[in-house]
């Protein structure tokens, strides 16, 4: 359109009065103008002078009012069309001329979004090694074939002996063991399983104790970890307030029994996105919609803005997650890097656009229903019994309260601040309770105290009441943070400029990554079939659908994508060690082929994971030992031809279990809410609200694996924190591992880790009869998996009696000989053999 002009129109009047023309004839010679001159674009009217165009309307009304002959007008009118027509096509030859130095020099495109739905994606970007069909790899001729065991191991091999290199020797069987162990099911072997293993020399126990791990229900909490990772899985809001998510675990639960029931990987990724739509009735694929809403979110401002950034969050973890691909690239301005235009990933966000966060009962529809219409009624009278309790007993409580309250030595401000509702957000009266909490505490004993004994039994009653109505509630089905669709029609998405709401550029359809179109295929509309009755719109479902069809979709870069997952957690750097871009930005595979075919095998084998698994954990490879070869390091010093085992440092979680797997502690419970160990009050109290419990007593309830501790995106767990455990803002596809003095502290200064240390001495004393020696060697066994050597059992003995020593000349003489041993067992956990895999 072009700009509004001010002019100085004739009145109406006037036009009205004129003798000969009438209203009706301006109308149509001003229709018949705009119909001779070609649309302006605002970007082009700002930069060529634009026609007169209102100037003549003008001109045309004064020439109406004063009679001027109809000819004479029509002719000046389309000559001034001519002209301006003639300066626009001017204009754009120029534009043109200058966008081809523009391309030709490989400037930036100064016009950012306005332009980028031009971006033309074509088979010369799509001949890329990730955006390509599956290559028919198969497993290489080798010299050395009894070093194979299995077809990994040609692939490997193959490119070794190309280098003129030979892999390293295998490791010991203690190694492979406890390798296994904590690879498969992320704790360490107990003793009795290594003496087993070790008493059983043929490559059947080996291949056993991989099945026997790859069944335990341990592997789903290791390998859910790596998914929960990705899926930037965490128990409250993140930013300022973060809000607690009470009903997000059970998509973490339904994650480790995916990976314990094997569920197929294909069937995996398409639950994430879209379980809802495509098994309503099946809890579990409800549940695993819980990827959708894990991102981050702000619930305090309901505003368009927060909206967008909601589902680009969604975008951006599904396209990395599943695919590998940088798509959030794209929201603001073509990809720097990638052939994916804004056009692309306003198609992609088109499949979302519907999308919102739903709490429900994992159940079928028709159970669902029901215990949502139960919840309703039950929560009404709970409220009620509550408020009846309440009532009663708050002639009993007050003067109780009132007494206390006097007589703490405080004023009468600070009175009335602990008289107030606790609020989170009100730093001196958070200061008070910590203080004066207990202090004002009224016990159920004195109440029952002040209370006659026909009330005592009205009270019981009541809380009777109260407690029934607690009870009924927790047997509905468990309650689930889950997506859906907000509505069966879709809503309409827009092409926005520069990314902003207040920008909106018409809108778009649904569409997949024009760069993962095959070559030579033509672009087709997106069918997305609706079945009769539907309550959503069905476009999650068919975004997951062409993710994982390998024939005409996306499904060839997702099985890459496991397949390289896998591989980098079994052997520490995956194949292509940027795991989430296999873009032209990305790292290139070391090995293009056996990745192609690892892929290949997952599709083949109906996307199973635990059969990966198994030929990884069962290969050479997999099996070779840590020696370092300075010869060989000059020919390969990254290790990208594998010719020997990468030393793994542990993740934050496993050295927190391995801490309590030692001690005998860990409590095996699996599922449920989240756990709050305990954490420094010093640590608690960074922020403007206290965001953990200031009372937790460890115990038993916190004793259990890390992947069940609460995830606060902005309190993470201190331990976790030290050791780079992820803090859920965004997925997280490589988590780093840094050396520090803070993690060596940890385990020296933390309350946990010497009290488990403790724990880890009495253990030991329990499996044992004989003196120190027996004793040093069972702590080793259990700890390190392995016995001491002469040289490390003089060295515990020495050690043992200085610390005894020292103890027993310090003020506190108690128990020196125990507080020794417990110097010893944490010294072990602070050994690097302890916090590495080899």
């Amino acid at each position: 359109m072009i700009p509004a002009m001010k002019l100085n129109r004739p009145r109406v009047s006037t036009v009205l009065a004129a003798p000969e023309p009438n209203l009706a004839w301006m109308i149509l010679v001003c229709l018949a103008l705009f119909a001779i001159i070609p649309p302006v674009r605002a970007e082009e009217a700002k930069s060529t002078p634009p026609p007169a165009v209102l100037d003549l309307v003008e001109g045309l009304a004064q020439a109406l009012d004063q009679g001027s002959a109809r000819e004479d007008l029509i002719h000046q009118l389309r000559s001034e069309a001519e002209v301006a027509r003639a300066a626009l096509e001017a204009a754009r030859a120029r534009v043109e001329a200058l966008e081809e130095v523009r391309r030709a020099l490989a400037l930036p495109d100064p016009d950012g979004p306005t332009r980028s739905a031009e971006l033309v994606v074509t088979d010369e970007d799509r001949d890329f090694w990730s955006f390509l069909p599956l290559s028919k790899a198969e497993p290489p001729p080798v010299k050395n074939q009894a070093w194979c065991r299995t077809e990994v191991d040609r692939f490997i091999l193959a490119r070794l002996e190309q280098a003129g290199l030979a892999p390293a020797p295998e490791a010991n069987r203690r190694t492979l063991i406890r390798r296994l162990y904590f690879d498969l099911i992320g704790l360490p072997p107990p003793p009795e399983e290594v003496e087993a293993f070790l008493a059983d020399k043929s490559d059947e126990a080996y291949d056993k104790a991989v099945d026997r791990l790859l069944a335990d229900p341990h592997f789903g909490e290791r390998w859910g970890r790596h998914w929960l990772d990705l899926a930037r899985y965490a128990d409250s809001d993140g930013y300022e307030f973060d809000k607690e998510r009470p009903t997000a675990y059970p998509y973490r639960d339904a994650v480790i029994r995916a990976m314990n029931e094997d569920l197929p990987f294909d069937t995996f990724l398409k639950w994430q996105l879209a379980g809802d739509e495509i098994e309503p009735d099946n809890p579990l694929a409800r549940a695993l919609t819980g990827f959708c809403a894990s991102g981050p979110t702000i619930d305090n401002q309901v505003l368009e803005k927060n909206r967008y950034d909601e589902l680009d969050d969604i975008l951006v973890t599904t396209c990395s997650s599943m695919l590998a691909l940088t798509v959030g690239c794209a929201r603001c301005h073509d990809h720097k890097f990638e052939p994916i235009s804004m056009r692309d990933y306003y198609r992609i966000l088109a499949f979302f656009n519907t999308t919102k966060r739903e709490e429900i009962h994992l159940a079928t529809r028709i159970e669902a229903d029901a215990a949502r219409k139960r919840e309703g009624e039950l929560t009404k009278r709970q409220v009620e019994a509550r408020a009846a309790l309440d009532q009663f007993v708050s002639p009993f409580r007050t003067p109780i309260f009132e007494s206390k309250l006097a007589s703490l030595p405080i004023n009468a401000t600070e009175q009335n601040l602990l008289r107030a509702p606790e609020d989170p957000a009100n730093p001196p009266q958070r200061m008070l309770l910590d203080l004066y909490r207990q202090a004002i505490r009224v016990t159920d004993d004195e109440l029952v105290a002040s209370m006659t004994e026909s009330r005592q039994i009205r009270w019981e009653t009541l809380k009777e009441a109260v407690a029934n109505l607690e009870k009924e509630l927790a047997e509905l089905p468990t309650k689930c943070l889950t997506v859906t669709d907000s509505q069966a029609e879709p809503l309409p998405a827009y092409f926005l400029a520069r990314g902003d709401p207040d920008q909106k550029q018409g809108e778009v359809q649904p569409g997949f990554l024009s760069v993962l179109r095959r070559i030579g295929a033509e672009e087709r509309p997106v069918h997305i079939p609706v079945p009769d009755g539907a309550v959503t719109t069905h476009r999650r479902r068919a975004l997951a659908e062409w993710i994982t069809d390998v024939e005409s979709g996306a499904g060839h870069l997702a099985a890459r994508v496991i397949a390289n997952r896998l591989w980098r957690h079994h052997f520490g750097e995956g194949l292509v060690r940027t795991p989430s871009d296999f873009g032209m930005q990305g790292d290139r595979p070391s090995h293009p082929e056996l990745l192609d075919w690892l892929a290949g095998e997952l599709i083949r084998g109906g996307w199973k994971l635990k059969p990966i698994h198994r030929l990884l954990a069962r290969s050479s490879v997999y099996r070779l030992g840590t020696e370092f070869d300075e010869g060989k390091a000059a020919q390969d010093p990254e290790n990208r031809l594998l010719w020997r085992r990468r030393p793994v440092r542990l993740e934050a979680e496993p050295i927190r279990d391995a801490i309590l797997a030692v001690s005998g502690k860990l409590n095996d419970e699996m599922y449920g809410p989240g756990i709050h160990p305990k954490v420094p009050r010093e640590a608690i109290a960074t922020g403007s609200t206290y965001k953990w419990p200031v009372d937790v007593v460890d115990g038993p309830d916190t004793w259990r694996r890390s992947i069940y501790i609460f995830m606060r995106r902005s309190a993470v767990f201190p331990m976790l924190t030290v050791f780079d455990g992820t803090d859920a803002t965004a997925s997280c596809a490589r988590r780093k591992a840094t050396t520090v003095p803070l993690q060596a502290l940890e385990l020296l200064n933390n309350d946990f880790a010497r009290e488990q240390a403790g724990y880890f001495v009495e253990r030991a004393r329990a499996r044992v009869d004989g003196g120190t020696d027996a004793w040093v060697r069972e702590v080793f066994e259990i700890a390190l998996s392995r016995p001491p050597s002469q040289r490390e059992l003089e060295t515990a003995r020495g050690f043992l009696d200085a610390q005894s020593n020292r103890h027993e000349a310090s003020p506190d003489k108690t128990a020196p000989t125990r507080r020794a041993l417990t110097d010893f067992c944490q010294a072990l956990m602070n050994l690097n053999e302890f916090v590495y895999v080899d």
